[in-house]
């Protein structure tokens, strides 16, 4: 099953601990949330109202779109919703996948593919990995990252999966659905390089730019928001006990910009403990959160030259 598993099942096993005192109502899409942070909400084709004297906004984050010509045919994926797919679903997107984007969701989605049978095409990283090794001192001792991502990146070369670096999708084909894809390398700034383009057979774009805080909720508050340019999104601000400007409401997790399960789990804690222990959490992780995204990628970047270096006869990434 898996360490998410087993993580997940903990906590499930928390929650219902605490069933005396915790109600969960599954199925249940917020429409709106207005004065005294009464929350109306439609949960098995009736509406309902709950009104509370503190209010916790943990709405996570989603993908980030970016288009191209013909991404909006039957086949083309966002690479969230295709991992959710395989791991909560069960069910392919497709059986012929060519990945692409940026980030170290396309490893884990490549692995997810693989062991479910489909047929990865190729795994396509827009960024280039110029640079990579400065990033390498603030991963000493994250030897369970370390082991997460050797572990994909030994799943791809099992495989057989051409992982290109500074290559991005230009193009899907068809048409009523996904049957070719092109793509090309790209230059520092995204451009495709002429003369560099390729075209392959697909039956499904599995396509992922990181991840945007979801602020529906939050706004629908009257929340203040400030734009982080890292992230390129907006964000609620909140101060050190996380509630935001809006006396009573609070934020937790990838809402409040994207950090992952870790820190989000540890949002949690009751204040004054609260802050201590996401400062350990931040302190452990040994990044800077706001630049967390783009330094995984440098990371699984150097994973991957090591992997390389290590083999006889071996080449660096491709950039072919």
């Amino acid at each position: 099953m898996g360490k998410d598993y087993i993580q997940g099942t903990k906590l499930i096993r928390e929650l219902e601990h605490y069933s005396p005192k915790i109600e969960l109502i599954e199925d249940a899409a917020i429409w709106g949330i207005f004065a005294d942070r009464e929350v109306a909400f439609l949960s098995k084709g009736k509406n309902e109202e709950l009104k509370s004297q503190k209010l916790i906004i943990a709405e996570g984050a989603y993908d980030r779109p970016m288009p191209f010509p013909g991404w909006t045919l039957p086949g083309v994926f966002t690479g969230g919703s295709a991992l959710r797919m395989v791991k909560t679903e069960k069910v392919l997107p497709g059986k012929k996948v060519l990945l692409t984007g940026t980030g170290p969701l396309q490893l884990v989605l490549a692995t997810q593919l693989l062991q479910a049978g489909a047929e990865v095409v190729s795994v396509l990283e827009a960024a280039s990995s110029t640079g990579a090794w400065k990033y390498l001192h603030q991963f000493w001792g994250q030897w369970e990252l370390i082991k997460d991502g050797l572990h994909y990146l030994w799943e791809l070369r099992r495989g057989k999966i051409p992982y290109l670096t500074s290559h991005a999708i230009i193009q899907a084909r068809g048409e009523q659905e996904v049957n070719e894809a092109v793509y090309a390398r790209v230059d520092r700034d995204g451009k495709p390089i002429p003369g560099t383009e390729k075209t392959v057979e697909v039956d499904t774009v599995c396509t992922g730019h990181g991840l945007i805080p979801s602020t529906r909720l939050s706004r629908l508050c009257g929340c203040e928001h400030k734009y982080e340019p890292c992230l390129g999104a907006w964000v609620p601000c909140h101060d050190e006990s996380m509630e935001t400007t809006v006396p009573g409401v609070f934020v937790a997790g990838d809402s409040t910009g994207i950090a992952g399960a870790l820190v989000a789990m540890e949002e949690g804690f009751p204040v004054p403990a609260q802050e201590q222990v996401i400062q350990k959490a931040r302190q452990e992780s040994r990044l800077d959160l706001p630049r967390k995204h783009q330094n995984i990628t440098h990371f699984f970047f150097l994973l991957g030259l090591l992997w390389r270096l290590s083999l006889p006869g071996s080449r660096l990434w491709s950039t072919r």
